[in-house]
């Protein structure tokens, strides 16, 4: 199918920034290493976007590659949530990692390939998938309601955000998976939980206009008169961070006057 068939998933403020976008999912299931064609229109994908690699695990193989994504918050709040998928997981005979980096782009057209792939291969003998960047966990049917379904908000579904607790009662609130994004995550620490809301909006909202290209510079203030604040963004870590493994926005709030 020609490129032109598929609508773009546009950025609409984008502005280039040196980091590399990282992709990183791992499909469990019973999968074939040679992919059937996959119908391009009814999946909205061309298939594997070039420059990244689908590579093809199994159980009696590299048993390491099945299990090493089983673990964390995300894996214990899968087997909550969907336990019967959590033990089709740990019962998989394969899976199939999709991973590459690739130059930050002004459309989204290689995340939309990406899920519409993913979509596939959950419908043609996947049971889950495991978004490595936020440690999220989606069995068939949550990738497609979730995500798949989404369509261009489906970029925004794939940033992750948490909430944690600190010393003296205080949260932190910050993201994962804006690297997927070319753009650093957000961290904001301190928080008293009065002010948990609130501030997950401010979180929440520059998330968002870093999904669609937007650009924070180091030391930029910005300004919310609606919740009679203003917020300080300075860069921070690498993508060696222990924390993030991507660069990260700390977020420093002021009261309005």
């Amino acid at each position: 199918m020609s490129e032109e068939l598929l609508e773009h998933w546009p950025r609409p403020f984008f502005v280039p920034h040196p980091l590399q976008s990282l992709f990183y999912f791992v499909v469990y299931g019973t999968l074939e290493e040679l992919l059937p064609e996959i119908p391009s229109a009814e999946y909205r994908t061309h298939g594997l976007p070039e420059g990244l690699k689908l590579n093809f695990y199994s159980l009696l193989d590299h048993p390491e590659w099945l299990r090493d994504f089983q673990r964390g918050t995300g894996w214990d709040q899968f087997l909550i949530d969907a336990p019967q998928a959590a033990e089709a997981t740990q019962n998989a005979s394969t899976c199939l990692v999709l991973r590459g980096e690739l130059p930050d782009a002004e459309q989204l057209d290689t995340l939309r390939d990406c899920i519409g792939l993913i979509m596939f291969l959950l419908d043609h003998g996947g049971s889950s998938v495991c978004d490595v960047l936020t440690g999220n966990w989606y069995h068939s049917l949550d990738w497609r309601l979730s995500v798949f379904d989404e369509r261009e908000d489906a970029s925004s579904a794939l940033v992750a955000f948490f909430s944690i607790a600190q010393p003296n009662d205080r949260l932190q609130l910050y993201t994962r998976g804006l690297r997927r994004y070319a753009r650093p995550d957000l961290s904001l620490s301190d928080v008293r939980p009065d002010d948990e809301a609130s501030r997950m909006l401010i979180i929440q909202h520059l998330a968002r206009c870093l999904v669609v290209g937007g650009s924070i510079p180091d030391g930029q203030q910005l300004h919310f008169p609606e919740l009679a604040t203003s917020v300080t963004c300075r860069w921070h870590g690498g993508l060696d961070d222990p924390f993030f493994y991507n660069f990260w926005l700390e977020l420093k709030v002021e009261s309005d006057p």
